[in-house]
């Protein structure tokens, strides 16, 4: 009865394996779905902030080289002009 115990060893190793890869494909699975759906947030949060900026017709300040200025409609946004900001960094 050992010897056919022994035997089928091989077999149950090879199941134990198959649960085990399984496990591991399914936890893939989830990863990878949690990861398009916060990939898809993303896309929406960014889509709602660039509306955002170009409903106000403006990029309240682009920074190049040390220069900064003030984009158009920066008043209508903040109450302020682009004069009354302070662009030196």
């Amino acid at each position: 009865m050992l010897k056919k115990i022994d035997a089928l060893q091989p077999l149950f190793d090879l199941v134990v394996i198959a649960i085990e890869n399984a496990r591991l494909y399914e936890y893939a699975q989830q990863e990878l779905e949690e990861r398009i759906q916060a990939e898809k947030a993303l896309e929406v949060s960014e889509q709602m902030h660039r509306g955002a900026i170009e409903a106000a017709g403006f990029v309240p300040f682009i920074r190049y080289g040390g220069v900064m200025e003030m984009g158009e409609g920066i008043e209508a946004l903040t109450g302020y002009t682009a004069a009354e900001f302070d662009l030196e960094l």
